[in-house]
């Protein structure tokens, strides 16, 4: 296969799975999302910055039992976007 920007094309005539790790933009992420991860990242600061252990560890507790859950929670429940068929027959190789 070769890469051209951001399309992959091949030679190879049986059907082609392709796994794909994306990377959003961060205004893209959702606000449940973002909320964990600043509480998260204050923990981190606390931590780093202000050496309070203390209010570090009730920071993180506060992710890991509250703000994560709730987070996997929502995204669980969202609907996926269909993706452009067009574009994925191209991908890999398969005629509908």
């Amino acid at each position: 296969y070769d890469r051209y920007s951001d399309r992959i094309a091949t030679d190879e005539e049986c059907p082609l799975v392709a796994d794909y790790a994306g990377r959003p933009d961060e205004a893209a992420w959702p606000a449940y999302f973002v909320d964990a991860l600043a509480w998260r990242l204050a923990a981190i600061f606390a931590r780093a910055i202000k050496r309070d252990n203390q209010q570090a560890d009730a920071l993180d507790a506060r992710c890991d039992r509250i703000l994560f859950p709730r987070a996997r929670l929502t995204d669980s429940q969202q609907r996926t976007a269909c993706p452009d068929v067009a574009e994925l027959v191209w991908v890999i190789g398969v005629d509908l």
